[in-house]
């Protein structure tokens, strides 16, 4: 079996296990072959300065427990090493208590950080709680994605990623704050806010998904700040409501105090799936 890194050409052939939407030119992927034949692959991107997220791992069956995985991994630290990487991240659902991947990370030197929740709910549901709370006029100004040139993003990553804590005091871990990049998410009903400075305080972040709204990111840069968080959601459902009759939102819940508060607050409308285990490898 030979471990190599798969030149972009390569990659492109590899569409049956890695779907094309996902798969970025500038990804690294690591390949496990046997003659022109691929039995494994594990795919990198980079984040922000100093830190590659994993994006894919595929071992056959036929092979798996014999090192692939390990094999793959070894070589794709080494060069993300070189790439100038601090740290490897990488995020999973845990969906059973045998789920190999979970032992993997933990064998390889991974440690986790956060734990989240991701909360499914109907846009109805969304609607009928933030009816029921008021919430003061956000004094700055709320924009779409889709007005937020590359230079006004770019400077909402930096100040985002000097805050260490999150909206419920405690710390966090920084490798998991970055949005990344703007083209992840729909533009239409993702939102940036600005103070009256036009200096960036905060953010709402959402993508289509296989048939469901993802709130990846809500985000202020000024702690408790509730009247923000709430014209945010505000403001991005009245977007949802004039695209969506009825759709249904999964939240990522960075927290067990947010993601109690998003059970809380949408009652019997929320359901919650499996816990996501955040973890980082540092190099």
């Amino acid at each position: 079996m030979t471990i190599t890194i798969l030149d972009y050409n390569e990659k492109t052939q590899l569409y049956d296990i890695y779907p094309e939407e996902i798969l970025e030119e500038s990804d690294i992927c690591v390949g496990a072959l046997s003659g022109e034949e691929l039995h494994g692959i594990l795919t990198a991107r980079s984040m922000q300065k100093g830190i590659f997220n994993i994006t894919f791992l595929h071992v056959d069956e036929s092979l798996r427990r014999q090192g692939t995985a390990q094999d793959m991994l070894r070589l794709l630290c080494q060069t993300v090493r070189v790439l100038g990487a601090e740290a490897l991240t990488m995020s999973f659902f845990v969906e059973d208590k045998d789920d190999a991947l979970l032992p993997f990370a933990e064998k390889n030197g991974f440690k986790r950080t956060v734990r989240s929740g991701v909360i499914t709910v109907p846009l109805s549901a969304v609607s009928i709680a933030l009816d029921k709370l008021k919430s003061k006029e956000y004094p700055g100004e709320i924009i779409p994605l889709s007005k937020v040139t590359e230079a006004k993003w770019k400077e909402f990553r930096e100040r985002l990623l000097e805050i260490k804590d999150d909206a419920a005091g405690e710390k966090t871990n920084d490798l998991y704050m970055d949005p990344g990049s703007k083209s992840s998410y729909n533009k239409d009903i993702s939102f940036l806010s600005y103070d009256k400075k036009k200096i960036p305080t905060g953010g709402i972040f959402m993508r289509e998904d296989e048939g469901f709204l993802v709130l990846d990111y809500l985000i202020s840069l000024k702690r408790s700040d509730a009247v923000l968080t709430m014209n945010l959601v505000r403001t991005a459902c009245e977007a949802l409501e004039e695209r969506y009759s009825e759709i249904k939102i999964k939240m990522h819940a960075f927290s067990p105090e947010a993601k109690k508060l998003a059970v809380n607050l949408l009652g019997k409308y929320a359901k919650e799936s499996e816990d996501v285990v955040h973890m980082v490898k540092y190099l």
